[in-house]
């Protein structure tokens, strides 16, 4: 890994690019990174040409010398892939990548790759031990990537890329800490041993992943072997001993850590985006480690936390939430006999900390379904359940998938045991929110187990190594379909070239709309509003006319939800068929005659309005003399010319009444 360019973060239009150069001997200067597209060359950007521009994770200068910098390039076209090379000076190409910006749209459920358009897919991965990896995990992702079908627009890493506290056997040589008058162990607080130990967990870890991380773009997480065991909590003695007695060695490989973090894995604190004009697909990133607070406050800054609570609140789409830990879980992770020690050897997870009511009420109450992601416990499968709440049909469903380990930690096996996990979400009464009644977790599909070592503690059952996909593709009315693949890493790959794949499931996150809207006329004329709200309350009535236009008096009307407006038309006294909208925030479009786009067609009597999935209006109309009519309201707010509903379907007399349905 001399030298390696990653991409991260991005989006419809831009990317983040990082590059390193990883030197023994002397800083390589003149470097630049050439974007280009199907061949042509799009831009060459300089680098900083003296390693003063560029940063030292750890903050000081070490023998390894690793040197990285970023920038985040934009102006780049939606679903598009760009390659991107490395350069220093006459020597040409040190290092290479290629990455996908985020597409604008999900394609339909159809989409299957061969026409160039594929569902948007995302890898999930995590815990990563380099030391027992072969190489299979970058080989098995190749393999992965070279299928249009299958190969992923980004990678969700989620904790747990680089074990830096490991092998625990690092702390065992005593030396004498001047300032604390007293044997700890090495390496030195503050020391340059430090700094050269961490980039070297990197640059391993880093270096075997390469293939992995330079195709296609990336979002990093961190979780505590990032730091140490259960960071930030004080680790055991027994296994870390210096950083168990002293709180100064901690405060110095917490600052360290945390400049990786940062400036290798580039991981923020939150990010989200969208797919799709209107929103078909949210996706909210949280890391649940990096502002953790000692023992079981805060696992986020409460600032962080309002925004992943106010995302969840305003979800006008399915949405898929990243976590750094899964919500489907006992307040504490506990370890006994881990490593082959008596020691029991605790990871606060998410369900410990108080915090976590907050996030569990919010799921609750989210608007759409929403699907959890997340690794960190050494084991993968997929998980549901249904939340009925007061005053609703339908459920809301959450589903939470985990993928972990990509690379079996030493000492630390596990496996799914679902008798070990809750019974239903909320696990904690407590944290149920009000008109909700916790569901029952269905445990669907399980990553599979091998014995591995039973009588060494430690070495028993656990999960293959993984990682998994999920692809999303758009259903009728908003809906959209996932389908989740496990890939397993250590076993030969399958006849087709792929992964040995050991699983595939499929589930549907729904866009329900989250209140009813109720519009009515009343015997003056008068044409009114109002919603009743999942709670069970009710809206006052608010006068339409008021907001849209006075029109003369209503004596019909019908309601369409379209792309989380609300689409109103009625029928006047005079024979006018009106329309108008009612948008997200609250505010009124003025009335518009559908006629005069749409066609004059005499009388109106009555009317009905209906969505087919696709953002289209159907409104069917029947006029004075018995005739049925039809039209269309496309996405751009242009109308058909109404339709005789009677010429092809048949004449049937004198209609009266309509009604429509999409």
């Amino acid at each position: 890994m001399s030298f390696m360019v990653v991409a991260h973060h991005p989006t419809a239009s831009s990317v983040e690019l990082w590059a390193t150069q990883y030197l023994p001997n002397a800083f390589a200067m003149g470097m630049s990174l050439r974007i280009s597209r199907g061949g042509v060359r799009l831009k060459e950007i300089p680098l900083p040409y003296g390693s003063a521009g560029w940063e030292i994770p750890g903050g000081e200068p070490n023998d390894l010398l690793m040197y990285t910098h970023a920038l985040v390039v934009d102006g780049l076209e939606p679903g598009t892939g760009y390659d991107v090379e490395l350069l220093h000076g006459a020597s040409g190409t040190k290092a290479s990548a290629y990455f996908e910006t985020l597409p604008a749209r999900l394609p339909p459920t159809d989409a299957s790759g061969g026409n160039g358009e594929r569902p948007f897919t995302m890898l999930l991965g995590s815990c990563y031990w380099v030391a027992r990896d072969d190489g299979s995990v970058a080989d098995r992702y190749r393999r992965l990537y070279a299928d249009p079908s299958e190969r992923p627009h980004l990678k969700m890493l989620v904790g747990d890329q680089v074990y830096v506290d490991q092998p625990p056997a690092i702390t065992i040589i005593p030396w004498v800490d001047p300032s604390e008058k007293r044997w700890v162990m090495w390496p030195a607080i503050g020391s340059q041993a430090l700094r050269e130990h961490i980039t070297g967990r990197y640059r391993a870890s880093w270096e075997r992943l390469d293939g992995l991380l330079s195709l296609g773009a990336n979002i990093c997480l961190s979780d505590d072997h990032e730091f140490w065991n259960d960071f930030p909590n004080t680790p055991i003695y027994a296994l870390w001993p210096i950083l168990n007695s002293s709180e100064t060695f901690r405060n110095s490989m917490e600052r360290v850590c945390r400049e990786f973090v940062e400036k290798v894995q580039r991981t923020r604190a939150v990010e989200s985006f969208t797919i799709g004009t209107p929103p078909q697909l949210s996706v909210f990133i949280a890391d649940t480690r990096m502002h953790r607070e000692r023992e079981t406050e805060r696992f986020m800054l409460d600032a962080d936390l309002d925004r992943l609570v106010e995302w969840l609140a305003g979800l006008t789409c399915p949405g898929v939430l990243v976590l750094g830990q899964p919500i489907h879980a006992k307040p504490l992770s506990i370890w006994k006999g881990l490593f082959g020690t008596d020691n029991t050897i605790t990871d606060r997870n998410l369900p410990a900390f108080t915090q976590f009511a907050r996030l569990a009420q919010a799921l609750q109450l989210a608007p759409r379904d929403v699907c959890v992601l997340s690794g960190d416990v050494h084991f993968g499968r997929v998980a549901s359940v249904e939340l009925f709440r007061e005053g609703e049909i339908e459920p809301m469903r959450l589903f939470e998938v985990i993928a972990s380990p990509m690379g079996q930690l030493d000492g630390a096996n596990s496996y799914f045991d679902p008798n070990e996990g809750p019974s239903t979400f909320p696990a904690n009464p407590e944290h149920t929110a009000p008109g909700v009644t916790p569901g029952s977790i269905s445990w669907t599909n399980t990553v599979p187990t091998l014995a591995g070592e039973p009588n060494i503690p430690g070495h028993g059952r656990h999960a293959m190594e993984h990682f998994m996909t999920l692809a999303f593709s758009a259903a009728v009315n908003g809906d959209v379909r996932v389908r989740v693949s496990a890939w397993l890493l250590r076993s030969p790959p399958g006849e087709d070239g792929l992964p040995d794949l050991a699983w595939r499931e499929e589930f549907t996150l729904s866009r329900r709309p989250s209140v009813l809207h109720l519009a009515g006329t009343t015997a003056d004329g008068h044409l009114w509003h109002t919603i009743r709200y999942r709670d069970g309350s009710w809206q006052q009535f608010g006068d339409v006319e008021e907001q849209a236009g006075d029109r003369g008096k209503f004596v019909g009307v019908d309601v369409a939800t379209i792309d989380y407006g609300l689409h109103v038309c009625g029928v006047t006294d005079a024979g006018r068929l009106w329309h108008t909208i009612r948008y997200g925030i609250g505010t009124w479009q003025q009335f518009g005659d559908v006629e005069g786009p749409a066609g004059d067609r005499g009388r109106f009597a009555s009317v009905s309005a209906g969505e087919t999935g696709v953002g289209e209006l159907h409104v069917a109309g029947t006029t004075a003399d018995g005739h049925l009519w039809h039209t269309i309201r496309y996405r751009d707010g242009s109308w058909q010319q109404f339709g005789d509903v009677e010429g092809p379907a048949g004449d049937r007399g004198s209609f009266r009444t309509v009604s429509v349905d999409g």
